[in-house]
């Protein structure tokens, strides 16, 4: 496991996390991440935790900027509770990801007012611009990235570290192309399942077909070898 970025300032330890997918895990992502953190800081302080008094960390937070195709909130917060299996309203045990849209047109104050940030805003939009106009992803990336060289985008990080960024930029979107597609695996799945239950419950290929938007042939492939108990 790897975070994007983090900073221990002025007894605050703060995290930045990119994301281009909406991830509900983030908060127990954070968790685990500080928690690699606080080991990290505790062993170079040389902190005992086996001592009777208390041992004084930094206060942690952790910021996931958003640059997804789905439409968000400008601001949002994700909270660890939300992903236990029972309701637990105490706060006891609680930790949150604060989630910034950074996509073109959202957070327009803040990005603006941090140069780096709305460097890398227009260089990610104009990449997802490239993909919208049917590019490969690969000739996306590279005419972003000499775009944003000519622009002088990060002060002449892009231009330094071209390379990187275009593999960097491949990956992220390459892994997005990939959530995406086990999505669709997901729903096809389930398909299989539903049309499988449906018809060994008496379900006409008919109705099936039509229920989850297949051809009767199709759904006649899928069930061929399944009894009908109904």
């Amino acid at each position: 496991m790897y975070n994007d970025v983090s900073f221990l300032v002025d007894g605050q330890m703060t995290l930045y996390e990119q994301q281009s997918e909406t991830n509900a895990n983030m908060p127990l992502r954070g968790l685990f991440y500080f928690a690699q953190l606080y080991q990290k800081h505790i062993a170079k302080k040389d902190l005992n935790l086996h001592q009777s008094s208390l041992i004084k960390i930094p206060n942690p937070r952790f910021i996931v900027f958003y640059n997804g195709d789905t439409k968000k909130a400008e601001r949002y917060k994700l909270r660890l509770s939300d992903a236990f299996e029972l309701e637990d309203k105490t706060g006891d045990f609680e930790w949150t990801a604060d989630v910034i849209n950074i996509n073109q047109g959202a957070n327009e104050t803040l990005v603006k007012k941090c140069k780096s940030l709305y460097d890398y805003v227009r260089l990610v939009g104009r990449i997802s611009d490239n993909k919208k106009k049917e590019m490969e992803i690969g000739q996306a990336a590279r005419e972003a990235v000499d775009w944003a060289i000519k622009e002088n985008f990060l002060e002449g990080f892009v231009r330094e570290q071209k390379e990187e960024i275009i593999a960097m930029c491949l990956t992220e979107f390459d892994e997005e192309s990939a959530i995406r597609g086990w999505r669709e695996d997901g729903r096809k799945e389930k398909a299989v399942e539903d049309a499988r239950s449906f018809y060994a419950n008496g379900v006409s290929l008919e109705i099936i077909a039509k229920s989850l938007n297949m051809t009767e042939e199709e759904v006649k492939e899928i069930v061929k070898d399944v009894p009908v108990t109904a």
